[in-house]
């Protein structure tokens, strides 16, 4: 989201908006109650709540390499958005 910017980048935060929004412990028992109990269902519950967590904390992270000086001589160089991201 943060090497594309724009459109991408502000759907996937309000994705994560919209998973901030429920609360954790009662959506849990909404799946548990809906799929059933067990150790995946605990797993899946447990995933759902923190990757809106990592994505915040990853986006914030990678916008601040985004600023860099060797990104801005990369984005001089030529070099795309994607290679810039594999690259550095």
């Amino acid at each position: 989201a943060s090497a594309r910017r724009g459109g991408v980048e502000e759907a996937v935060m309000r994705a994560s908006d919209f998973t901030f929004a429920f609360p954790a412990l009662l959506s849990a028992i909404m799946l548990t109650a809906i799929v059933g109990p067990g150790l995946v269902t605990s797993v899946v519950a447990i995933g759902i709540f923190n990757i809106p967590v990592f994505a915040r904390i990853t986006r914030a992270a990678a916008n601040g390499v985004w600023a860099r000086e060797y990104v801005l001589a990369a984005r001089a160089a030529g070099k795309g958005a994607w290679r810039i991201t594999l690259d550095h």
